[in-house]
């Protein structure tokens, strides 16, 4: 008795290609959640100064280390966020969307924030300290 071999149809190319853009979307909508709060924070900074070092020295940071959240914010983001220039840093036309929605962004968490910690106390004391 010879071995059978159990042959499947390969899937089509259209359905090959649809898998592979739900992974890649989804893909792409959880490497959202990698940006940070520091990298926000920095990005408005370095929109704000024009100048990474002007910006460092504002957030009281070493200027390589902005530099390096900055990059990775837009290599998270998929897009340049600023345009590099000899005499500083401009914001591209995907910065100046994304500094509209960074701006938000901190003052909805400073506002969370504020509301949260007032919930927290009775006349500026905690409300239940911890032993």
């Amino acid at each position: 008795m010879g071995r059978q071999t159990l042959r499947l149809p390969l899937p089509s190319v259209q359905y090959r290609f649809a898998i592979a853009e739900r992974a890649s979307a989804s893909r792409s909508r959880s490497r959202l959640s990698e940006v940070s709060l520091s990298q926000i924070q920095y990005f408005v900074a370095v929109a704000e100064e024009g100048h990474l070092g002007r910006a460092a020295r504002g957030l009281r940071i070493a200027q390589p280390a902005v530099t390096r959240q900055i990059r990775r914010l837009e290599d998270e983001l998929g897009t340049p966020l600023f345009v590099r220039t000899p005499r500083g840093m401009k914001l591209s036309s995907p910065g100046e969307l994304f500094l509209k929605h960074a701006r938000a962004i901190l003052v909805a968490v400073s506002t969370a924030e504020t509301e949260v910690r007032s919930l927290g106390t009775v006349d500026g004391r905690p409300r239940n300290p911890r032993p």
